[in-house]
């Protein structure tokens, strides 16, 4: 998948930011700290608050937008900010991945498609939200930082790593659903991916000349998000990350 903004400094602040939501969602501080603070490359998110769509209700999931886009102003090609951003949800079957239905609706807004997608595949929102921000910097993106095709590559699926997207997959709902659903499909086949649970060899960039790290994954939950995007922050990127 493509690593949209999340090279060097962003890999860790993306991880700061998974930290950051979870703790906002609990009603914690989450303008303390980093969110890195005992940061683990080997099991950045339990298995049970990974697959667990109830963690964020639905009101919850467009208030958090709101409040983290309430300063945000559209593109210069009107672009909208993700708090006004709409589109259509088409229905879509229960998979052998993601056994909830997804019942069709014109001009949803953008909570409504991540509560949509997040539901049927019983995947934590916060998740999402999370991997909106690190491929295209929706959740805080704002004027210049907001152009159309955002939306159509939100979640960087079907988008390789200095390659063209897949133009089939080019909606919003299409990418968030289908981000969903793979993480899905990883957990129920991981043994045709890369990144499992156990000792990994995990680069650093996506040149090899940077580099890896060896990291021991505890859990598939952790796998699943390095074989969707199979980079590690190094220490200099982990000291650099501040909390926004």
């Amino acid at each position: 998948m493509s690593l949209g903004h999340s090279l060097g400094r962003g890999a860790a602040a993306v991880l700061a930011s998974l930290s950051l939501l979870v703790t906002a969602s609990a009603g914690g501080p989450a303008q303390a700290a980093t969110g890195l603070e005992g940061f683990d490359p080997g099991n950045i998110i339990s298995n049970d608050l990974f697959f667990d769509a109830k963690v964020m209700t639905p009101d919850a999931v467009a208030a958090f937008i709101a409040v983290r886009g309430a300063s945000c102003v559209p593109g210069p090609d009107g672009t909208p900010c993700l708090k006004d951003h709409l589109s259509d949800i088409p229905a879509t079957p229960a998979t052998p991945y993601c056994k909830g239905a997804v019942t069709a609706k014109t001009a949803a807004t953008a909570a409504e498609v991540i509560s949509s997608a997040a539901q049927a595949c019983d995947i934590n929102p916060q998740v999402l939200l999370v991997m909106l921000q690190k491929e295209q910097a929706l959740v805080t993106g704002s004027g210049d930082r907001l152009q159309a095709d955002r939306y159509t590559k939100a979640m960087g699926l079907g988008c390789p790593d200095f390659q063209q997207c897949d133009p089939q997959r080019a909606t919003f709902f299409g990418q968030v659903y289908g981000a969903a659903e793979r993480f899905r499909i990883y957990q129920a086949h991981p043994e045709r991916y890369r990144h499992k649970v156990g000792v990994n060899q995990i680069a650093y960039h996506p040149e090899p000349i940077c580099g890896e790290a060896r990291v021991v994954i505890q859990n598939q939950a952790t796998a699943g998000l390095y074989n969707y995007t199979p980079y590690v922050p190094n220490k200099a990127s982990l000291a650099a990350v501040t909390a926004e």
